[in-house]
């Protein structure tokens, strides 16, 4: 059964991936698997299920967003020190089975998170129904301009940091200047995307768990919610959150997240 197969790909590749972390002595590193791992499912769902042109083509839409995406935070996290977060986190689970407590809070709950965000593609590769041309096109469509707005965010934010006079600067040129985050704006712009690419009727409308999850979690958890909370004491953070919308590029609130 799909959900099954799913569920121990997931399972093995965030033990290894919690072996990773331990080696490194690093649990930050855990961003990384985010999109990795991703990919890892789509890719099984792919050759194992071998499922028709709708379904392998919001599946391949999966791969190249969680490679580029990994890649991308390998680069940048692989040598640097540990996350504050999960710094944090080390102080508050103290001594007493401290790594029983990161693999439940951290491995597992983001193995659980990844689970789910791969629904709606799990869905479509066991409906594996004749192509629904228009939703597939208008998905694509949308998944691809989101998948280009978040790397174009990430390297426009990369470029700015790699200069040495930019050093203690806020980004706010480029697309960081229509929004506060436009690397998580489309983030979840591209798993709308994938949900309408992979819709073929009644039956794979419980997919919407998918995108709604990752909207929620972005905006009210652990995405613009951790990042503002770090900067909203900046006198120039303010200044920049009261010309520039937190999310929605160009129309959407300027309120800095609490």
């Amino acid at each position: 059964m799909i959900y099954l197969n799913v569920a121990a790909i997931v399972l093995v590749f965030f033990l290894i991936w919690f072996w990773i972390c331990e080696k490194q002595k690093n649990y930050g590193l855990v961003d990384i698997a985010w999109g990795l791992g991703m990919s890892v499912v789509a890719l099984n769902l792919i050759f194992i299920y071998q499922p028709k042109l709708q379904a392998t083509l919001s599946l391949a839409l999966v791969v190249v967003w969680g490679l580029r995406l990994g890649i991308y935070l390998a680069g940048r996290n692989w040598n640097k020190p540990e996350d504050y977060r999960y710094v944090n986190l080390r102080k508050r689970w103290g001594n007493n089975y401290p790594r029983l407590k990161a693999f439940l809070n951290v491995f597992v709950l983001q193995g659980v998170l990844l689970y789910l965000m791969m629904f709606s593609s799990m869905r479509v590769t066991e409906l594996n129904l004749e192509m629904n041309v228009w939703t597939l096109s208008i998905g694509v469509i949308i998944a691809i301009s989101g998948l280009l707005f978040e790397a174009i965010g990430d390297y426009q934010l990369k470029k700015f940091k790699q200069n040495p006079a930019n050093k203690g600067k806020l980004m706010t040129q480029g697309l960081w200047s229509i929004t506060r985050h436009p690397n998580y704006f489309g983030e979840v712009v591209f798993w709308w995307g994938v949900f309408i690419a992979t819709i073929q009727g009644s039956g794979s409308w419980i997919g919407i768990i998918s995108p709604i999850l990752i909207t929620l979690l972005i905006n009210k958890v652990s995405g613009i919610p951790l990042l503002e909370r770090k900067y909203k004491e900046r006198e120039d953070y303010q200044a920049y959150a009261a010309k520039t919308p937190r999310f929605i590029p160009w129309i959407g609130t300027k309120q800095i997240a609490k």
